[in-house]
C-alpha cells in the first residue's frame, strides 16, 4: 500500500507537470507575440491639449482639405485590405505660427506602424487648425515624403475643427479635462501668441 500511494503521488506529479507545459508555452508565445508587434505599431504618450501638444511643432496652420494621395495597401484582421490615402494635399488659409509661404502643401499621415493618423480623418473640404512638423527624405516602399513635405502626430490634440463661416474653434484647445470647447478664432490666436 506504500508503494501504490508513492506511484498515485508521482501520476499526479506528473499530470500537473505536463498540464502547466502547454500553459507555460502559451505564456512565452503570448509574450514573444506581444513584443514583437508592439515593434510594428505606435508607442507614444499622450502629449495633451491643442496648445501643449503643439508647443513644439514646425507651424500652426488653418487648412481646407482638398485631395487625398500616395495609396498603400492596409492589410488588417478583415479578410478584405484597404487602400488607404498615406497623404492628403491641403490648402493654407492662415499660418498663425511658424513660416510657410507656399499656398498647398501635402501632409502625410500613418501607414499602419507610425504615431500618426490616418489622414482621412481630416474631411475633405473641411477645415481644421493643425500643428504640423516636417517629414525627412524617407522612402516608404515607394512613396516619397521630402523636406518639404509635414507629418502630423496622433499622440496628442494636434488637429481641431475651425468653422470658417462663423471663425471659431472648436476641440481639446487648453483644457485639463478631454472635453472639448468651442471659442472665437480671434481668442484663439492670443491664447496661440501667449503659449
Amino acid at each position: 500500500s506504500g508503494t501504490k500511494k508513492r506511484f498515485e503521488s508521482r501520476s499526479r506529479h506528473k499530470h500537473r507537470s505536463l498540464g502547466a507545459m502547454p500553459m507555460k508555452q502559451f505564456t512565452l508565445t503570448t509574450i514573444g507575440l506581444l513584443i514583437w508587434t508592439s515593434g510594428l505599431t505606435c508607442s507614444c504618450r499622450f502629449m495633451g491639449n491643442f496648445l501643449k501638444a503643439t508647443s513644439k511643432t514646425d507651424i500652426v496652420v488653418i487648412i481646407k482639405i482638398k485631395d487625398y494621395g500616395d495609396y498603400f495597401t492596409l492589410y488588417g484582421a478583415s479578410p478584405q485590405t484597404i487602400n488607404q490615402p498615406l497623404s492628403v494635399t491641403v490648402e493654407i488659409v492662415k499660418v498663425l505660427r511658424g513660416q510657410e509661404d507656399r499656398k498647398e502643401i501635402k501632409i502625410f499621415g500613418d501607414d499602419g506602424a507610425l504615431c500618426r493618423p490616418y489622414v482621412d480623418v481630416l474631411k475633405k473640404d473641411k477645415y481644421y487648425i493643425v500643428g504640423l512638423y516636417k517629414c525627412g527624405n524617407v522612402d516608404r516602399e515607394g512613396i516619397k515624403e521630402t523636406t518639404d513635405d509635414y507629418q502630423i502626430s496622433n499622440c496628442g490634440e494636434f488637429w481641431i475643427d475651425y468653422n470658417a463661416d462663423d471663425k471659431t474653434v472648436r476641440g481639446l484647445i487648453n483644457e485639463k479635462k478631454r472635453k472639448p470647447t468651442i471659442i472665437t478664432l480671434d481668442k484663439f490666436e492670443k491664447l496661440l501668441r501667449e503659449d
